[in-house]
């Protein structure tokens, strides 16, 4: 009967210790999310404030520079002065357009009128003409609009996979679908690059670390496939009605 008796407490006592250290386990896990969500909550703060100071300082700066450059080409006769003013002036004009694309870059225009389908469309021409990427986009037609903050942090998902399939994956062509099925947004993504092995953490931390971090943050999941010498392929599902941190 002692032993019986015994055995029931240590039961009861074995499941409760299970139970804190899951409770334990679970709110360090929320903690740890916590803080990855407020570190990018910041860094995407900085980078808006950054882009907009890039447009606002840096582009009138440039936009006033060229003005005086044109100011004093009119008031030159000296051919030889003229054609040094006429450089400085095409300088200028390609650091303002290299500047409005790192600007729009950061923090893309039309987002939150535009969704992000359409926006990613113009990232994918830029790509093509600077990185020789193609990239196919399929849209299902009337796909539905998530809120700003979380189509701002898939922008940045597309960024990162566009960024790895450029550097790691010496991939020449992508696809990259938008749908919507059952209540979730989804977003799959593919390359016909040399992919890499998930057991080998050298390749599998290349911008997995990023992708897990922003698609916990707006309460997704993904699941990804590859191997070598077989591509890459990823599919990124967020609910539509998800709670999440943003």
């Amino acid at each position: 009967m002692l032993v019986f008796a015994f055995m029931v407490v240590f039961f009861i006592t074995y499941n409760r210790n299970l139970e804190i250290q899951r409770k334990l386990k679970r709110m360090d896990d929320e903690h740890k999310q916590h803080m990855i969500n407020s570190n990018l909550q910041t860094l995407e703060l900085e980078r808006q404030r950054f882009a907009e100071d890039l447009h606002d300082e840096i582009g009138a700066s440039l936009s006033a520079i060229r003005l005086y450059v044109g100011s004093i080409d009119n008031q030159v006769n000296d051919d030889h002065i003229k054609d040094q003013l006429k450089e400085v002036k095409h300088t200028i004009d390609q650091s303002m357009v290299s500047t409005r694309r790192i600007a729009h870059n950061i923090l893309p225009p039309g987002l939150e009128i535009m969704g992000l389908s359409k926006i990613v469309e113009d990232l994918v021409q830029q790509l093509h003409l600077t990185h020789k990427l193609k990239v196919d986009i399929t849209t299902e037609s009337q796909m539905p609009k998530l809120n700003y903050q979380k189509e701002l942090i898939l922008y940045r998902v597309l960024q990162e996979l566009f960024n790895n399939t450029i550097k790691h994956a010496e991939a020449k062509k992508a696809n990259l679908q938008f749908s919507c099925k059952n209540g979730f947004y989804l977003i799959t993504y593919s390359d016909n690059g040399k992919g890499f092995n998930m057991n080998d953490l050298q390749f599998s931390g290349i911008g997995l670390s990023n992708l897990n971090n922003r698609v916990n943050m707006i309460g997704g999941t993904y699941q990804v496939i590859t191997a070598p010498s077989e591509g890459f392929y990823v599919e990124i599902s967020v609910p539509l009605s998800a709670t999440s941190a943003i």
